[in-house]
């Protein structure tokens, strides 16, 4: 692009980055800790674009492509989709090879309010499936005297997410102590489900070309399923690392 043509989008962000900000704050549309990201993200892809000259009203159009990009932001925090490495190479840095490795494994948690007459022998339970079972659970104290409860099951055998349905898969599990400590338990949330749990490793290492500035940390170089709960602090750790870099060390090894 050339660089008459950044002109006015640096006039533009330094106009409206503010307001844009403040704008989506007001409608809630996307959570207070990525509202830069999303506004960044707004002038990335204007930064992208190669008809600019067309665009009549800027304070509009931003605002209506903000609305777009938070309502995609939105739906990729829910589906555990980092952000497509598609744009790497339409700017002529080459496609980026991803490894996935997926075992089709999915949950279904709810929670309870405890039994105090239940727990008599144990305060949680964590029952893994085994080679001659794919199904397994989990039930943990939580806050405001609940129980949490997790249903697990691997190749596809997704536990259900109806009343009937979660109660038949907890008593199908190789003991039946998880099933007996819920059954006649007062829920109290509704059954929730997530199977976006595979492996994902993008390779960025390969890539022909390194794009100025680009950095690649936790998730978006590789993620694993949730339930590991590594995700934010291996970001952390990798930023800290980014940080302590020397920026010319840091260049040389891209």
């Amino acid at each position: 692009m050339p660089a008459d043509r950044h002109k006015p989008l640096s006039e533009w962000f330094s106009r409206w980055n503010s307001p844009l900000r403040k704008f989506l704050s007001r409608r809630n549309a996307v959570a207070k800790a990525d509202l830069d990201d999303v506004a960044q993200e707004v002038f990335l892809r204007l930064l992208r674009s190669d008809r600019m000259e067309l665009i009549n009203s800027p304070q509009a159009y931003l605002f209506q492509m903000a609305r777009h990009v938070a309502v995609e932001w939105a739906m990729r925090a829910r589906n555990r989709m980092p952000h497509d490495p598609a744009w790497l190479e339409e700017l002529g840095h080459g496609p980026t090879r991803q490894t996935v490795v997926d075992s089709f494994l999915g949950y279904a948690s709810r929670t309870f309010a405890r039994d105090p007459t239940t727990a008599s022998e144990w305060r949680a339970l964590f029952l893994q499936a085994t080679p001659q079972s794919t199904r397994g659970g989990g039930l943990f104290p939580v806050d405001h005297d609940q129980w949490h409860v997790t249903l697990a099951g691997v190749g596809r055998d997704y536990p259900p997410t109806d009343e009937a349905g979660f109660l038949e898969f907890a008593r199908s599990i190789r003991s039946t102590i998880l099933f007996d400590a819920i059954r006649d338990a007062q829920p109290t949330s509704t059954i929730s489900a997530y199977r976006r749990t595979e492996n994902q490793l993008r390779h960025f290492d390969d890539l022909p070309s390194w794009p100025t500035g680009f950095v690649v940390l936790g998730d978006a170089a590789c993620c694993f399923n949730p339930v590991y709960g590594q995700g934010m602090t291996v970001a952390a750790i990798e930023a800290c690392a980014a940080a302590a870099e020397p920026p010319r060390a840091a260049a040389r090894r891209r």
